[in-house]
């Protein structure tokens, strides 16, 4: 009877640990239109779209919990703005999530932001450049070269 509590005991213990080493949640964040500058915090993490990969999710989503994480916010070429303050991955949609951040329709210039995401997709001089640097200061240089 010890033998058979100790080998479930073992069995357990592996068992738990093999949920906190599974699969990690990829998130992906996209923006409507494409290419807007992407921030955690203040921190820029380059240009939409783009997957981000969080380890804490295995320990959170093996105990049937959502994630928080953390907040973060989007710059298009115009210079407008959208944020998620409050982001949180629950283990119900599956380890591969979406957020998309959408440009508000009310605010000027549109056209700069979808002229933008055209010429990002097409140039990768530009690419290189938005994974550095904020979409407002990149379309502004490129604006810049073709008054030139």
């Amino acid at each position: 009877m010890v033998r058979v509590a100790a080998i479930f005991g073992i069995a357990f213990a592996l068992c738990a640990g093999c949920a906190t080493t599974g699969r990690a949640l990829n998130m992906t964040y996209l923006s409507d239109p494409e290419g807007a500058s992407l921030y955690e915090g203040g921190r820029l993490l380059g240009y939409t779209p783009m997957t981000l990969t969080y380890a804490a999710s295995r320990a959170a989503f093996a105990h049937n919990e959502c994630l928080r994480l953390n907040s973060m916010h989007v710059r298009w070429a115009s210079g407008v703005v959208g944020s998620a303050p409050n982001l949180q991955a629950c283990p119900a949609p599956g380890y591969s999530q979406q957020y998309v951040f959408k440009r508000p329709s009310d605010l000027p210039g549109a056209e700069i932001d979808a002229t933008y995401a055209v010429e990002l997709e097409r140039n990768p001089l530009m690419q290189q450049q938005a994974s550095t640097q904020d979409a407002s200061v990149v379309a502004e240089n490129l604006h810049s070269q073709k008054a030139h």
